[in-house]
């Protein structure tokens, strides 16, 4: 399954729970969902799935990066002058 229709199905459950238990002396819902959020809103969310993707391996291949260069710096390999 995609994953943002995953996402957007997890909003939904959370936002029935918040809607249905919200009211509730013995239960608390995980999250709650301000009035006034409708499905439209949850939808605009999921195109954030492709922004935090690329940011991720951004943040990721810049890890990566770093550690190669800490390597060769403790290793010897390379010095600074």
């Amino acid at each position: 399954m995609n994953p943002s229709v995953v996402y957007v199905l997890f909003l939904l459950l959370i936002k029935y729970i918040s809607d249905k238990y919200g009211n509730s002396d013995d239960f608390a819902p995980p999250a709650t969902i301000p009035k006034g959020a409708s499905f439209k809103d949850m939808i605009a969310l999921k195109g954030m799935d492709a922004e935090l993707s690329a940011l991720m391996a951004r943040r990721d291949k810049t890890r990566d990066l770093k550690h190669a260069m800490m390597q060769e710096l403790l290793t010897g390999r390379t010095q600074l002058l």
